[in-house]
Parts: C-alpha cells; sequence; structure tokens
C-alpha cells in the first residue's frame, strides 16, 4: 500500500512539473523595463555629451528577433521616436535571439543607450547656447521593434525624460 501511494504521489509531482511551453503572438510584443535616469543635460552639439540606459522586455511567438552575425546584410530592427513629431531619433540592429526547446516562443530584455538631444526652447540658438530662460525642456519618445518577417511591436511610451537647458 505504501508502494502505490508513494507511486500516486510521485505520478502527481511528475505531472504537476511538465508545464504547456508559453504561447505568444508572432508580433513582438514590448514592455517597459526601467530607465536609468529620467534627466539629462541636452547635447550642445555633442551627442554623446550624456546619456540614459533603457531596458524592455520582449516576447515573440515566432522567435524571428535580431539578425544572425554571419548575415552581411543586418537590417534596422529598433527604433526610438520622437512621440510628438514622429521623428525616428534613433535606430539599431538587434542582436540575434535564438529560440530555446521545442518552441520556437522567445522572450528576453533589450538595453539600448539613448543619447541626449537638443532643448528646443525659444531663446537659444538650438543646440548651441544654453537657456537661462528655460532651464527645462522634455523628451517624449516612443519605441517599436521588428522581427525578420516585418511584424512591428506594439509602441512603448516612455516615461517623460527631461533635458537640463541651463547647464
Amino acid at each position: 500500500m505504501k508502494f502505490f501511494l508513494m507511486l500516486f504521489y510521485g505520478s502527481l509531482l511528475l505531472c504537476s512539473s511538465c508545464t504547456k511551453a508559453p504561447e505568444y503572438p508572432n508580433e513582438p510584443q514590448i514592455a517597459f523595463s526601467k530607465m536609468s535616469k529620467t534627466r539629462m543635460l541636452q547635447s550642445l552639439g555633442n551627442k554623446y555629451r550624456d546619456s540614459l540606459a533603457l531596458t524592455i522586455n520582449f516576447t515573440d511567438g515566432d522567435g524571428d528577433i535580431g539578425t544572425p552575425e554571419n548575415q552581411s546584410i543586418r537590417p534596422t530592427d529598433a527604433f526610438i521616436i520622437d512621440a510628438v513629431s514622429g521623428d525616428t531619433t534613433d535606430f539599431f540592429t538587434l542582436p540575434y535571439v535564438a529560440s530555446k526547446g521545442a518552441s520556437k516562443a522567445i522572450t528576453g530584455a533589450i538595453t539600448f543607450a539613448i543619447y541626449t538631444n537638443c532643448c528646443d526652447v525659444p531663446d537659444a540658438i538650438r543646440c548651441l547656447e544654453k537657456s537661462q530662460k528655460y532651464p527645462l525642456d522634455t523628451l517624449f519618445y516612443k519605441v517599436i521593434i521588428k522581427d525578420r518577417a516585418g511584424n512591428k511591436s506594439n509602441p512603448l511610451f516612455l516615461p517623460p525624460i527631461e533635458l537640463i537647458c541651463n547647464k
């Protein structure tokens, strides 16, 4: 009897440890994870004067994020877009993400460096001068990624980023 009870509980434990592979849509889905800061110095003509690190989480049902390193043409597949003007302010080529196991679905996190921009204030020559009258400006960005099939992710709107215009 003891043997059958152990066999029953062992089978129950074995069955409960089997989980179904996650199912995600074929279009990439992205979600905000973290930003290293929400305030940067304006560029003053030097894009690399200041930056922040943005981390997003992603899922993709058919597992076709990024381009393998051995391909000579590596397309742009991540975009930082000015949410006000609609202009693309930066773009990236995502690294290849291999699926693991029987499912093609993948999930993970990507970290981008977002570089500073110009303050757009009335009393300064754009990108070349500090502004004492308008000490801050605000940037509103959204992020979109694209998989190898051309499927675009949902737009991810970032928290506002303040630019310090008077330093």
